[in-house]
């Protein structure tokens, strides 16, 4: 299982990294601006729903999770990002 996860987050950093990649080619423009549907938008969408799935959650119940941990770690004194 943490294999998977690793697999699915680093999948979704190289999505990250193209979606970037493909802005500065396109000089800040985005396909949305253009009205086309954001396919890397999609693909990350995709992996975090997999991710979360990984632990038995939601998406939605993931990126709450995410936030809370994020919280703990604050008052704790500790940088999380």
């Amino acid at each position: 299982m943490r294999r998977e996860r690793r697999e699915i987050i680093h999948k979704m950093w190289e999505v990250e990294r193209q979606a970037d990649i493909d802005r500065q080619l396109a000089h800040g423009y985005t396909p949305s601006d253009f009205g086309a549907v954001d396919l890397f938008e999609e693909v990350h969408q995709a992996l975090y729903e997999a991710l979360a799935a990984t632990y038995g959650m939601t998406a939605e119940e993931y990126q709450e999770h995410e936030y809370e941990v994020s919280e703990m770690l604050l008052k704790k004194g500790v940088c999380c990002w």
